[in-house]
């Protein structure tokens, strides 16, 4: 099991923390969907309009600077994805 914490928009609009039989982002990501419609959509459309996501394997909580969230993510977020065992 996975236990995964969408923040920011994401969070309130489809819930802040799952827990989740996923062995991968990707499988997290269609389990979401398919108990909340709209979910890749919205992603889809956020970053049209220019929002970055992290999925993260850390807790942002331990993440002391912007510096290491952009070596964990690869690139600067807006908002965090974090999936945790």
């Amino acid at each position: 099991m996975k236990t995964v914490y969408l923040y920011g928009k994401l969070g309130k609009r489809f819930g802040r923390k799952w827990s989740l039989n996923a062995d991968s982002a990707v499988e997290v990501f269609a389990a979401i969907e398919a108990n909340k419609e709209g979910f890749l959509e919205y992603l889809a459309r956020s970053q049209r309009d220019g929002v970055e996501y992290a999925v993260l394997n850390k807790s942002p909580i331990n993440i002391s600077s912007k510096k290491e969230l952009k070596a964990l993510a690869g690139r600067p977020a807006a908002w965090a994805i974090n999936i945790s065992m």
